[in-house]
């Protein structure tokens, strides 16, 4: 990258009439009912405006609270995998891919700390998803397949549940509690200390609130890396809470799990490796294109009834390297 210069700066801000202005001179941000064809020097026109009023993300003066430019070999691999169009849910469309993605699953949970898959045909300890709120969600889900098995083809029961998260954590527990169907009002606020950091003292005596309340303590969200302060939760205590009460124990590691690449910081995901779930966003401190979040779980064999529907149209079993199918 170049020195920035006035001529290349992180963003060229304009208020939305004036991109849309702009636009209107090759191919307009709007359709007609009868949108004709535009010449390729439109398209080409087009482009340049793209890039001109785009934020520049790898510019060096770029800063964000969540996330960095992506690495050039990232965008690399970004580019090949558009350019191949394939899905990664099958083996034979994507015999590559489901391989890449395997190995990187297993190195990413031998950093967690999780168990690596026992052979080369099991099921990964984990599954990639486009950010780490789709992570969470499917993470309750597993959590409350695993207090509840039969969930999934009975349906709801009426059974009030709760989930703890930090004052100071992701909005995304209030969304997969809504999309879940286990209700805002079942997230539950913990306090934190000075720095942002959940105190294990107010989740037990949040956890022994709710329970006398009426509600079944279904999982605690700790956070590795806060957006507003960075910080870590104490992972260690709250393994043991979670341990003694029976309770799952998610971390959303999103944005501060890379720290497990650090030996001088590695220390702050000190019992990552006790936790049931683990997100990820790759995207964030890794160099990754947007959105790359992988979900690690300490119990693989979990994933497949809670998530698999056994479409026989797709992933036969008596197929050649049908274990190695990852899409249902």
């Amino acid at each position: 990258l170049s020195p920035a210069t006035p001529h290349d700066p992180v963003i060229r801000y304009a208020e939305p009439a004036e991109i849309v202005a702009t636009f209107a001179e090759s191919v307009g941000l709007s359709f007609a009912a009868e949108e004709p064809p535009h010449a390729d020097a439109d398209l080409a026109t087009a482009t340049k405006e793209v890039l001109r009023w785009s934020v520049h993300t790898s510019h060096p003066r770029f800063v964000n609270q969540n996330f960095a430019g992506a690495d050039p070999l990232g965008v690399v691999g970004d580019w090949i995998g558009a350019a191949l169009n394939t899905t990664s849910a099958t083996y034979e469309v994507a015999p590559v891919f489901t391989l890449m993605e395997r190995a990187v699953i297993d190195k990413l949970a031998s950093l967690a700390g999780f168990p690596r898959s026992p052979a080369d045909d099991a099921v990964p300890p984990g599954l990639f998803c486009p950010g780490g709120s789709v992570g969470l969600l499917f993470a309750l889900q597993l959590a409350r397949h695993r207090r509840d098995p039969e969930f999934i083809r009975r349906g709801a029961t009426g059974e009030q549940m709760a989930v703890f998260v930090s004052g100071s954590g992701h909005y995304s527990s209030q969304k997969a509690a809504a999309l879940l169907g286990l209700g805002l009002d079942a997230v539950v606020s913990v306090d934190t200390d000075a720095t942002g950091a959940m105190q294990p003292g107010a989740l037990e005596s949040a956890i022994d609130a709710t329970t006398a309340a009426g509600r079944h303590p279904l999982a605690v969200i700790a956070t590795a890396g806060t957006t507003v302060t960075g910080a870590f939760d104490p992972l260690e205590p709250i393994a043991d809470l979670c341990a003694r009460r029976d309770i799952w124990m998610h971390v959303d590691g999103a944005y501060g799990g890379s720290a497990l690449f650090s030996p001088a910081h590695r220390h702050r995901l000190a019992g990552i490796d006790r936790a049931d779930s683990f997100v990820w966003d790759l995207h964030k401190m890794m160099g990754m294109t947007q959105q790359c979040s992988v979900l690690l779980v300490h119990d693989p064999g979990l994933l497949e009834p809670c998530f698999a529907t056994q479409a026989d149209y797709l992933f036969q079993p008596d197929k050649r390297n049908a274990s190695l199918d990852t899409g249902d």
